[in-house]
């Protein structure tokens, strides 16, 4: 099969490139010295004697290409016109070789310095791009401002991939997935204002207050999904898990390291406070949490109890006393209650 291929397909593209291109390869002495002859010999099978299976019909082929070109030859001198098809024809395809050449030859000079910056967004798009600025005929500042922003997006969502992942949320949820009809005591207004990120900016922190059930987790958590999108940092644990935290890297002299996971972010979100008691020394670390965070980064916290209730939850009186003096001095407190999703 292989021989068979390589005698037979390579002379037929020979004498396709001859009709296409008489200028360039139709000559007498270029087809006497047609490289498939050398290629025929090389791989055509041979018999015990050492004579060639197809020099017949390699006979037959060339007397074909003489004859095509002393017909091509006579069609040219008489052709009048310069604007025949041939030519047409021939131009074309011509332009389109040397284009797919200009193009291979720029992708490759591009790739390398567009790897060299970091350019992922702008390489994955470079090729459609071209294409595009082809077809459409940009100008330069067209294109530059194309694969800019085909650069920025990329960046931006992959941005937002790496924040959401740091930032340990729990479910996915958003906001469109809330049922606000089904509790009418949340005020949509509010929450979408939240998520606007007016009090992130503003250094103020809000406390969603309810019974469990009613949404609050869903509620801060869509809200934290939604700034990060607008580039904020955002870092969410249960209070459970924070104390926690504290408590092992404290006894492993780790505490200013997990001290700073919770002081760097642009929101804290806090969850599930008054579930139940917590730990012993847990009022010590939230203060220095919230006092630290104070009028700095805002904080978000959930709250299943009053806030009266905090001193017994803690175990800290005095603790819980100066978090709530602190928190509450730039909290908006959103009340919820009614039915449990």
């Amino acid at each position: 099969m292989k021989c068979f291929s390589t005698a037979v397909i390579i002379p037929l593209y020979s004498s396709l490139a001859i009709h296409c291109f008489p200028r360039i390869s139709a000559t007498p002495r270029g087809i006497r010295a047609c490289p498939h002859r050398r290629l025929a010999v090389q791989y055509a099978g041979r018999s015990a004697d050492g004579h060639c299976f197809f020099d017949g019909a390699r006979r037959k082929l060339h007397r074909s290409h003489r004859a095509l070109f002393e017909r091509s030859a006579a069609s040219r001198s008489n052709r009048q016109s310069p604007h025949a098809p041939i030519d047409r024809v021939r131009w074309c395809l011509l332009r389109s070789t040397l284009l797919v050449h200009q193009v291979q030859n720029l992708r490759r000079s591009l790739l390398d310095p567009i790897h060299r910056l970091r350019l992922s967004g702008l390489s994955q798009s470079l090729e459609v791009r071209l294409q595009e600025a082809r077809s459409s005929k940009l100008d330069y500042a067209e294109f530059l401002e194309l694969i800019l922003e085909d650069e920025v997006i990329t960046r931006r969502d992959r941005q937002i991939d790496r924040r959401t992942k740091a930032a340990a949320f729990r479910d996915q949820k958003s906001l469109d997935d809330f049922d606000f009809n089904f509790n009418t005591t949340v005020k949509r207004k509010q929450i979408y204002d939240l998520a606007a990120g007016d009090f992130v900016r503003k250094h103020r922190d809000a406390i969603p207050v309810g019974p469990p059930g009613v949404g609050k987790s869903h509620l801060i958590q869509s809200i934290g999904r939604q700034l990060i999108r607008d580039g904020y940092t955002v870092y969410y644990r249960s209070i459970f898990d924070c104390v926690r935290d504290f408590l092992h890297d404290e006894a492993f002299e780790g505490h200013e390291r997990i001290l700073n996971r919770y002081l760097k972010p642009d929101l804290l979100i806090l969850d599930d406070m008054g579930m139940k008691q917590l730990p012993k020394k847990s009022g010590e670390f939230l203060f220095e949490i919230i006092m630290r965070r104070h009028e700095l980064r805002s904080t978000m916290m959930t709250s299943n109890r009053p806030l009266e209730d905090w001193g017994k939850l803690i175990g800290d009186v005095p603790a819980a006393t100066a978090i709530l003096d602190r928190f509450l001095e730039s909290a908006e407190v959103i009340q919820i209650t009614g039915r449990s999703f």
